[in-house]
């Protein structure tokens, strides 16, 4: 092996691994609201008429239930479409999920908690 080239093993591989697994939790740690918090924006969104179709099998309303505490915390809000397939199609104007409504009106904003947030009038903490 020439000086130029670099060696790398599997203690290399690992020490990267590792180190990128601590920048993410670090991030998320960073980002996450704590459940007091997204507790009291999901009841602010619920007294301000905001509900949310998606499924628990779908990327997208994941990281959306994430982004706002989880599924146990936007249980509230949420419309969970895999257990409740005739009430989605009635309810929902388009055909995908996960879908925000605003008191019944299909809302095409950014799916951030802070957007949301904003268009009824909460406030984050």
């Amino acid at each position: 092996m020439s000086d130029k080239e670099i060696e790398i093993t599997g203690k290399t591989v690992l020490g990267i691994s590792v180190l990128g697994l601590v920048l993410v939790a670090s991030i998320l740690y960073l980002f996450t609201p704590d459940i007091q918090t997204a507790g009291d924006l999901i009841g602010c969104l619920e007294q301000n008429g905001v509900r949310i179709y998606g499924a628990e099998w779908c990327p997208a309303c994941s990281r959306l239930a994430e982004s706002l505490g989880g599924y146990d915390v936007v249980d509230p809000i949420w419309v969970e479409c895999t257990d409740e397939q005739q009430r989605c199609q009635q309810e929902m104007h388009g055909s995908g999920v996960p879908e925000i409504q605003i008191n019944g009106q299909l809302y095409q904003g950014s799916r951030d908690p802070e957007a949301i947030a904003e268009e009824v009038g909460c406030s984050i903490s």
